[in-house]
């Protein structure tokens, strides 16, 4: 959730309440619904329609986007969907980090929106790539301060786009420190240099506490004192967001369309099957996580279980 002080806006953040975005009661292993709603909302289908591809073709680890979602966004259900550093959208990307992303992944991304028939998103995504391709960093942060709203309509009201560059961002900076993106010892460091930049989340791994104003903007998280507590707090926060009744729903989805798509005998890295083979459409995602008829508390854990459980993915059909 970290902002870049040259290019994010200077009005007084908005309030957001971080709190639990909803609560269920645990009986007898049943979740029974409190304040969860009866089906994914719009914005949280976008983004299941394209997560698991988006894993797949940057071979970040599904578990690790969807805990940062949650995290990022209390799974894009927000009021605001603006930070109190003044990043938006559902994954609180900075203005900087979309142009760095897209100048290096664009293309890549633009014709994996484009085959999902997102046109739109694609061509704003193409556009931003070929200006910014061959930019260093402070043409970069001019670039994004000067095209504010063309990388908002992405990163604010584009959730499949807001997607993907999630994905190839953290797939970026797993590469600048090292690690594989696809294993769960990697997620609280990748996800540290998601918050406060891959030049603190260095210093965490060289054993150096973080600090500058990035920690500062991210008290809640960052923080901490030394680096064994920064490291464990971004651990603490992916796990907690997986532990989520509405994260666990989101993995569950996954988790079934991967079982029809994943190729057995692949290593970690390469579990994700390519572009394609993952896709869902919205309605299917909604059937899969429908909770309407648990209303009754009386239904076991199998029925449950069949609920969440997707029919074949098809063709994604939304427009941009």
């Amino acid at each position: 959730m970290a902002k870049d002080k040259d290019t994010e806006p200077t009005a007084p953040p908005k309030s957001i309440d971080f709190a639990p975005a909803r609560a269920v009661v645990q009986d007898g292993g049943v979740i029974t619904p409190q304040s969860l709603p009866n089906d994914l909302t719009d914005r949280q289908a976008r983004v299941m329609s394209v997560l698991p591809d988006a894993a797949a073709a940057s071979g970040v680890a599904p578990e690790l986007l969807v805990g940062m979602w949650g995290r990022e966004s209390e799974f894009s259900t927000h009021t605001t969907m603006t930070s109190p550093t003044g990043v938006k959208g559902d994954f609180q990307v900075s203005r900087v980090a979309v142009v760095e992303t897209l100048a290096k992944n664009g293309d890549e991304i633009a014709e994996q929106l484009d085959a999902q028939g997102l046109k739109k998103q694609a061509d704003k995504i193409e556009k931003i790539h070929d200006k910014a391709k061959d930019m260093d960093g402070p043409e970069i942060r001019s670039y994004a301060r000067d095209n504010g709203k063309l990388i908002d309509s992405l990163r604010a009201e584009a959730p499949e786009a807001a997607t993907y560059t999630a994905a190839y961002y953290s797939k970026d900076i797993a590469q600048k420190l090292d690690v594989d993106p696809a294993e769960p010892d990697s997620f609280s460091i990748v996800y540290a240099g998601y918050n406060i930049g891959p030049g603190n989340a260095q210093k965490l791994q060289d054993g150096k506490a973080a600090s500058g104003w990035e920690v500062d903007a991210n008290k809640g998280i960052a923080g901490n004192k030394s680096a064994d507590k920064q490291i464990s707090s971004y651990e603490k926060a992916i796990e907690k967001k997986l532990e989520d009744p509405t994260g666990q729903k989101m993995l569950s989805i996954i988790e079934d369309v991967q079982e029809q798509a994943c190729r057995p005998g692949k290593s970690a890295a390469a579990t994700y099957a390519p572009e394609g083979e993952l896709r869902a459409n919205i309605p299917e995602l909604r059937t899969a996580f429908s909770i309407a008829t648990l209303g009754d508390h009386q239904h076991n854990d199998t029925t449950m279980d069949q609920q969440l459980r997707p029919s074949p993915a098809a063709p994604l059909t939304p427009g941009a």
